[in-house]
């Protein structure tokens, strides 16, 4: 972490020299010498900070010795005592730059002493502005100088301030805490870290670190599990995955815990497609990652061959796995969960070559991702829901229409098999995923009525599964509908006059962007929407 320097600075109060009714007329000489070095201060801090600006800390720390030893020069009265902490970090803080850019060897370095000395000066002149900083540029240094037990006392000392920066100090106590080897105060000075700032990708990355560090199977899993479908704090997962099955701090007898190691395999694997990352991705920064954990894992060998491979450029490669069912014997088909998450990885490279505009090989992806073609003409219930809506986009192309004009209809079927066996078990998070998927596709086909498979019917539906399952899971983060689908449902209220429906549903769409913090997009009045 960088050191905290712009911590902006207090007026300078001269307002009293020449005005004082005790100055006498004998006294204006020392009046005189006053403004003087008052004048010295204010040209001694513009100069300081424009060499902080530049880089020039030297100079800068220079210049703030000026102020710190002209203010002592000053009769108290006409002190800025503000003024005095300022110069006091600020030097103090330039001396950090330097030592953190220093070589060993560099003996104009000031010494750490110094700089600690000059940093409780500002705290003790004025706490209220500099105790968090200046506890936290502390630390740094000492951190820096291998003293972590002092740099965790500072770091501490600073994350108890209100400072808007108290997440980031926290995090540094984290660290300090895991250089000691004591990951349970790690692990719970990072959470406290998130609890201050939910944005610290680094403190999410430390925490998953804390509980490879213990090891904790189940703190580690469930954390990353919770993870691992944000793009913000996916690749900290897998890195933590990564380690999880390389380090010699979890093996029992020579090997990892086989469903450890399965649980971290199928969250790396989860954490590629959250990151939608494709073969060039995977060629370029994870084969040699995944062979090594191969390697030290050899439960995870096959799993890391059939991943590798359906990542493969070469069709010869990858076909072996993008056949209409996995080789009994597979890896990937040996659990529910194996399965589920294979599903997820084939059809986020479906979706790789989709927005490429391969539309050939995403097809291949999408059809190994639902299972096609279907056993019993119904989707299997560990197939990834989300890839419906692309692959039937797909298969309405003309090109494709024409070359098997019943293949959308037979699919349609079938997701509607998988929707109906979903209901049967009251599946209510399955249930709303269909509805979403034949929703999208319907709205996209401009098919708004015709009941259960029209657009209209769907996204009503899946704004009714929305509603019960946050009813059902209050203490659950909601889950929202897409603002891009509660869009496509006032068109479809315009198109077949439900207006009165409407304007309810736009206010709804508007809160739903600004949530989000997304531009909403212009949208017709319904009145001059064109029929259909």
């Amino acid at each position: 972490m960088r050191a905290i320097t712009g911590l902006g600075v207090v007026g300078l109060m001269v307002g009293a020299a020449g005005s004082s009714p005790t100055l006498s007329a004998q006294s204006s000489g020392a009046t005189r010498q006053v403004t003087a070095r008052l004048d010295t201060i204010r040209m001694a801090r513009v100069a300081a900070q424009s060499r902080t600006a530049a880089g020039d800390h030297r100079a800068a720390a220079t210049q703030y010795g000026r102020v710190i030893a002209t203010i002592g020069l000053i009769p108290g009265s006409f002190r800025d005592e503000g003024i005095l902490a300022d110069a006091y970090f600020g030097r103090a803080s330039a001396w950090l730059q330097l030592r953190r850019g220093s070589t060993d060897g560099d003996s104009a370095v000031v010494a750490i002493a110094n700089v600690l000395r000059d940093y409780d000066a500002a705290i003790a002149i004025d706490s209220a502005r500099f105790l968090g900083a200046a506890h936290n540029n502390a630390g740094l240094l000492l951190r820096d100088a291998g003293n972590h037990r002092e740099a965790l006392s500072r770091f501490l000392a600073a994350g108890r301030t209100e400072h808007p920066a108290r997440g980031a100090f926290l995090m540094n106590a984290a660290g300090e805490y895991a250089a000691l080897r004591q990951p349970d105060s790690a692990a719970a000075t990072y959470r406290a870290a998130l609890r201050a700032d939910s944005t610290l990708a680094g403190a999410r990355e430390g925490l998953l670190r804390a509980f490879a560090a213990r090891p904790a199977a189940d703190s580690l899993l469930r954390l990353a599990s919770a993870w691992s479908s944000d793009p913000r704090h996916s690749p900290q997962v897998a890195d933590a995955m990564y380690e999880a099955l390389s380090s010699a701090r979890w093996r029992r007898g020579g090997a990892v815990n086989a469903t450890v190691a399965d649980s971290c395999l199928i969250l790396l694997a989860l954490n590629f497609a959250t990151q939608q990352l494709g073969p060039p991705d995977i060629a370029s920064s994870h084969v040699s990652r995944l062979q090594g954990i191969a390697k030290a894992e050899p439960s995870t060998a096959a799993g890391v061959d059939e991943l590798l491979a359906a990542y493969a450029t070469n069709p010869a490669a990858s076909a072996r796995v993008l056949g209409a069912e996995l080789p009994a014997r597979s890896w990937w088909n040996a659990s529910g969960a194996r399965r589920s998450a294979w599903s997820t990885v084939l059809g986020s490279i479906g979706r790789w070559y989709d927005t490429r505009d391969d539309d050939q090989t995403a097809l291949k992806y999408y059809e190994a991702s639902l299972g096609m073609p279907w056993s019993g003409s119904q989707l299997p219930r560990w197939s990834d829901i989300d890839f419906i809506f692309p692959l039937a986009v797909l298969y309405a192309q003309p090109a494709n229409m024409a070359a098997d004009s019943q293949r959308l209809d037979r699919m349609i079927d079938g997701v509607f098999g998988g929707k109906m066996n979903a209901y049967e078990l009251q599946d209510l998070p399955r249930i709303r995923r269909f509805h979403t998927a034949l929703g999208a596709f319907f709205a996209s086909r401009g098919v708004w009525q015709r009941g259960a498979r029209g657009a209209i019917f769907q996204l009503e539906n899946m704004r009714e599964m929305t509603r019960r399952i946050n009813a059902e899971n209050r203490s659950e983060p909601p889950l929202h509908d897409a603002p891009e689908l509660l869009s496509q449902l006032r068109e479809g209220y315009c198109r077949t006059g439900a207006t009165a429906r409407v304007t309810a549903l736009e206010r709804e769409i508007e809160a739903e962007y600004r949530r989000l913090g997304r531009p909403q997009p212009p949208a017709a009045p319904c009145a001059s929407a064109p029929g259909r």
